[in-house]
């Protein structure tokens, strides 16, 4: 078990903590923009997804 401790040390430690909030506040920032360009691609007509008879 020695072995795997400097292993688990290093992924329960405050620093990989900190790390992992701040990639996901990057991840945030980067993918708040395109959020907008989904608007220009997607379509809310329900009409079109149903069949020409319903």
């Amino acid at each position: 078990m020695k072995l795997a401790d400097p292993i688990v040390r290093f992924i329960t430690g405050t620093r990989t903590k900190w790390v992992v909030l701040a990639a996901w506040i990057v991840i945030t920032l980067v993918s708040l923009p395109l959020t907008g360009k989904l608007n220009g691609i997607t379509t809310n007509d329900r009409r079109s997804s149903l069949q020409a008879g319903a």
